[in-house]
C-alpha cells in the first residue's frame, strides 16, 4: 500500500475540484489561490432574493429553473438581497393586445424581445391607439424612451412605435393607409426577474 503525503491529497483534492482550471505548471500554492479565490457556488430551490443569505461574489443555482431564472449572482450587500438574475430565459410568451393580436415577448438575462404576427392597420382604428402594455420584469431600462424602430412598412411606408404613456403603454404612429405589418423591438431591462410570467408559452 503506497501512503500519501498530506500535501500530495490536498494537490490531488485541489486538481479535482478545479477541473479545467487546473494546469500541469501549478504548483500547490498556485492551486491554492485559484481555488480559495473563486467564488462560491450553492444550490436551492427558487428564487433566492430575499431568501439567501450570502456573500457578494456568490453564485446561486436554481435546480427548480423558476420562471426560467436558473443562475444567479450576488451583485450587492452582505444580506439576503442583492441576487440578481446571471443565466435566464423566460421563453417565448404569448400575449394579446388591444386589438386582439397576438405579441409574442421573451426575455433572455437581461434583453428582452417583443415582436407581432402581422397585422391588419387602419387608419380610423389605429391612428394613435395604444396597443400593448410592457409587463412587469420585461419593462425598457429607460422610461424616458419614447419612439421605437419596428421591422415592416404600411403601403410601402416605414412603421414605427411609440411610448404614449408613462406607464409604458406603446402606440402605433398615425397612418395615412392601411396596410399589413409586422413589428419587433428588442431592449435592455433593469427589472428584477418577473415572479409571474405573463400569458402562455409559445
Amino acid at each position: 500500500m503506497v501512503s500519501m503525503s498530506i500535501q500530495d491529497a490536498e494537490r490531488a483534492y485541489l486538481i479535482q475540484a478545479l477541473g479545467s482550471l487546473a494546469l500541469p505548471k501549478d504548483t500547490i500554492d498556485d492551486l491554492r489561490m485559484k481555488f480559495y479565490t473563486q467564488p462560491p457556488i450553492i444550490s436551492g430551490t427558487g428564487f433566492p432574493e430575499g431568501v439567501v443569505t450570502a456573500p457578494v461574489g456568490t453564485i446561486y443555482n436554481d435546480v427548480a429553473n423558476t420562471n426560467g431564472a436558473y443562475t444567479w449572482v450576488k451583485a450587492t450587500g452582505s444580506g439576503n438581497t442583492g441576487w440578481k438574475v446571471e443565466t435566464g430565459d423566460s421563453g417565448r410568451r404569448m400575449v394579446t393586445d388591444a386589438f386582439a393580436n397576438n405579441v409574442y415577448i421573451r426575455r433572455i438575462s437581461d434583453l428582452v424581445t417583443v415582436y407581432s404576427t402581422t397585422l391588419t392597420v387602419t387608419q380610423a382604428t389605429h391612428n394613435n391607439a395604444a396597443v400593448f402594455t410592457i409587463p412587469d420584469g420585461f419593462k425598457p431600462q429607460s422610461a424616458q424612451w419614447t419612439h421605437f424602430p419596428v421591422f415592416g412598412t404600411l403601403s410601402g411606408t416605414p412603421f414605427s412605435l411609440y411610448r404614449k404613456s408613462s406607464a409604458l403603454t406603446y402606440a402605433y404612429v398615425p397612418v395615412t393607409d392601411p396596410g399589413d405589418c409586422r413589428w419587433e423591438l428588442s431592449f435592455q431591462t433593469i427589472d428584477a426577474w418577473p415572479t409571474v410570467l405573463p400569458g402562455v408559452a409559445a
